[in-house]
């Protein structure tokens, strides 16, 4: 089980696995692997997302040596999370056989914005105050304004 860390809505975290064999040898799946992701919404566990895991690298060596079935995908934390613990269950099916791999998160209270960082900005002065647009991370346009 890895801890992917802390994070706060908003932010992208990397879901990652490498397709392996019992024996801990490096396999291609029949299919791409699939996170589940789980948390805890008013005293219920939830299914919050279910994705699948892109192919990364097919058949390079990693700096430990090992090689190829490396899957990964970078994913937002939109306003389908809530604050608390996430546990990311990924799965894959290998000659028939069944494996998985959990690792886990936590999103900060109090911090950071479901649609994501502000990736594009723009300052309009006008007489009344300063207008703002911005773009976020989602791809949500939004207008603000200054009146100072």
């Amino acid at each position: 089980m890895a801890d992917l860390g802390t994070k706060v809505l908003g932010d992208r975290v990397s879901l990652y696995c490498q397709s392996r064999t019992p024996a801990g040898v490096p396999t291609m799946p029949a299919n791409a692997p699939t996170a589940k992701l789980y948390q805890n919404q008013s005293g219920d566990v939830v299914k919050v997302k279910d994705v699948k895991l892109p192919i990364h690298d097919r058949y390079g060596v990693d700096s430990a040596g090992v090689q190829g079935a490396f899957f990964q995908r970078s994913l937002l934390l939109d306003s389908n999370f809530t604050p608390g613990d996430v546990v990311v269950r990924k799965e894959w099916v290998i000659g028939g056989a069944k494996y998985s791999e959990i690792d886990s998160f936590t999103i900060r209270t109090g911090a950071g914005d479901a649609d994501g960082q502000i990736v594009g900005l723009s300052v309009l002065p006008q007489p009344s105050g300063t207008s703002v647009l911005y773009e976020t991370a989602s791809g949500n346009l939004r207008r603000g304004l200054n009146p100072s």
